[in-house]
């Protein structure tokens, strides 16, 4: 959901949700949600749960951009993520001639993709493919380095 603030010194106002029904996490994990891989065992499921690298970086680059990221969140129930960014107003010319232009250095070039997220693997696969690459997969570590003796 996205919900506009506010303007603020020549600055729109953007505030984002995301929002989830899965299995929420603890009052005390939310506090180390940020921290590189870190993860909570929940008794809600047989797995543990863990941000990885995802969250760090979407808060540094929230915070670079002079923006603010929030977390609520209930055991069972699940989280919200709200995003609060203030960016510049600008009126850019609109040219009709301008198209996007793939970086050709990257045509043809053979990719190792390693990523244990399907959604993640899907996504990145998608842009690379579309970048002229060739990628192969592995869901872990271990696949990554027999796929690469292999190759």
């Amino acid at each position: 959901m996205l919900e506009n603030l506010p303007s603020v010194d020549d600055k729109a106002g953007m505030r984002f949700y995301v929002r989830d029904n899965g299995v929420g996490m603890s009052d005390e994990f939310i506090d180390h949600i940020y921290d590189p891989f870190s993860q909570e065992h929940s008794k809600l499921s047989n797995n543990s749960k863990g941000t990885g690298l995802g969250l760090p970086i979407v808060k540094s680059l929230v915070e670079a951009m002079g923006g603010t990221i929030s977390v609520k969140s209930k055991l069972g129930e699940g989280t919200e993520f709200a995003v609060e960014l203030y960016l510049p107003i600008t009126e850019a010319p609109v040219d009709d001639s301008a198209q996007y232009k793939p970086d050709s250095s990257l045509q043809d070039k053979q990719i190792l993709l390693v990523e244990d997220n399907e959604i993640n693997t899907f996504v990145a696969k998608i842009i690379l493919e579309q970048a002229g690459c060739i990628v192969t997969t592995a869901e872990n570590g271990r696949i990554a380095v027999e796929t690469f003796e292999k190759s």
